[in-house]
Formats: C-alpha cells, structure tokens, sequence
C-alpha cells in the first residue's frame, strides 16, 4: 500500500540539509527562559549536560551529549553525503555502509524524544 510516486533525491536532500541546519540553532538558542522575581535565567541544550556533569554523574552527561548533540550533526552529515553521491551519479563502493550507518545512528541520534521528555517534565 506504499506509495512511491512524488519521492525524489532532490527531495530527500533539501529535508536532509534542513534539518542539519536547523540542528545549529536548536543547539545554540535558549531553549527555556525563566523570569521569576526580576531574575532572568536562560537555558540552552548543553547547560543541561554541563549541569548533569555538575551534579556527578559524568558517564550520563557524555551519553547525553552524544545522544543531543554529536550523533544527530553526524547522522544528517552522512545521509547528506549519501544523498549528494546519489544526486551526482557516483555510486562508490563505501555509500551503501555509510547510509546504513546512518539509519544506525538514526536510533541514538534522540533529540526529539529529549526534547518531549523535556516537554512532559
């Protein structure tokens, strides 16, 4: 019941390089903004790591800051990558195992579900 018609490279290529561009900003902007009392706090993604690392619990922040961080800039990195040798008609013996990696990564790479997880706390 698929339905394949409408899908193209080009397509998957501009979602793919979007989302890897939005990633810079959903990183480096305030992610909450707290104004209690006249004190202003803003918080962004990785001062929740820095305050994970804070409170002792190094293993869980690197963890962290794979998950948030690294794995979601690697994964969109790698599937552009594919997607641009695909767009090119160049098909190198190495692209097959760079975009299973990259749906590997696809697992780990769990910004969204922080982010809900964020949402519901």
């Amino acid at each position: 019941m698929e339905r394949t018609s409408g899908r193209s490279i080009n397509a998957a290529m501009a979602m793919t390089l979007s989302a890897l561009f939005l990633l810079i900003p959903a990183n480096f902007l305030p992610l909450l903004s707290v104004d209690i009392f006249g004190v202003h706090h803003q918080s962004v993604l990785a001062s929740g790591i820095w305050g994970v690392a804070a409170q002792g619990w190094p293993v869980v922040a690197v963890i962290l800051a794979l998950e948030l961080l690294i794995l979601p800039f690697l994964r969109f990195s790698t599937l552009a990558v594919v997607l641009l040798q695909l767009d090119t008609g160049h098909y190198p013996s190495w692209l097959g195992r760079m975009f299973r990696w990259s749906e590997w990564l696809d697992q780990w790479a769990m910004l969204d579900v922080f982010l809900i997880g964020f949402g519901i706390g």
